[in-house]
């Protein structure tokens, strides 16, 4: 049996017991004052009211509960799906960054220009479900976009007017940048996932 059905068994059983003594007190106590019928009626009634009223504030908030689950779930699903249609490609542009090398300097520098630009596209195409997600969520979403952009634009504007080493320099400064925004997208994502189940 899980948690949470243990703990309802748990409030019903309280709950009995309380009702139960409740009315047990005040027929007793009905009894010691020599209230009439009238008074102990009353007094009941008084009883029952709070406790319907109890009842259906409980039930409120557990309807609200739930719907709050709801809402967090859908968007922790929202974003769990940019997370998984971006992951590989991010992890496309950090591979051919690292595997940087003088002999196919080139082949490589290509590579990464057209990893990048498929990332940027993809997380341009997946904006508007991300805003549907988390604030924090979406602008490390829009991180990743920036960051793709510049490597893409980076690479795309070099005419030979830099050395190997200093290509190589900058695009480790956007890889970090990078980087940083998947680990964080990753954090964000895990505390939603917390919330949402």
């Amino acid at each position: 049996m899980d948690d949470k059905k243990q703990k309802l068994i748990l409030y019903i059983l309280l709950f009995s017991i309380l009702i139960f003594d409740t009315f047990l007190f005040i027929w007793v106590f009905g009894i010691i004052l020599s209230w009439g019928e009238t008074i102990i009626s009353g007094v009941i009634s008084a009883v029952g009211a709070i406790i319907g009223g109890s009842l259906t504030l409980i039930g409120v908030m557990w309807t609200i509960s739930y719907q709050r689950k709801i809402y967090y779930r859908a968007k922790y699903e929202n974003a769990n799906y940019v997370f998984t249609e971006l992951l590989p490609l991010i992890n496309q542009v950090y591979n051919h960054i690292k595997s940087l090398n003088p002999k196919s300097f080139s082949q490589e520098i290509d590579e990464i220009k057209n990893a990048a630009k498929k990332l940027e596209g993809k997380t341009k195409d997946l904006l508007l479900l991300a805003s549907q997600s988390d604030s924090e969520f979406f602008r490390e979403v829009k991180n990743i976009e920036f960051y793709s952009g510049v490597i893409f634009e980076y690479i795309d504007g070099l005419v030979g007017i830099e050395t190997d080493n200093e290509i190589k320099d900058k695009l480790m400064i956007y890889y970090n940048g990078l980087a940083k925004a998947d680990s964080r997208f990753d954090k964000i994502l895990s505390n939603m996932k917390k919330i949402s189940f």
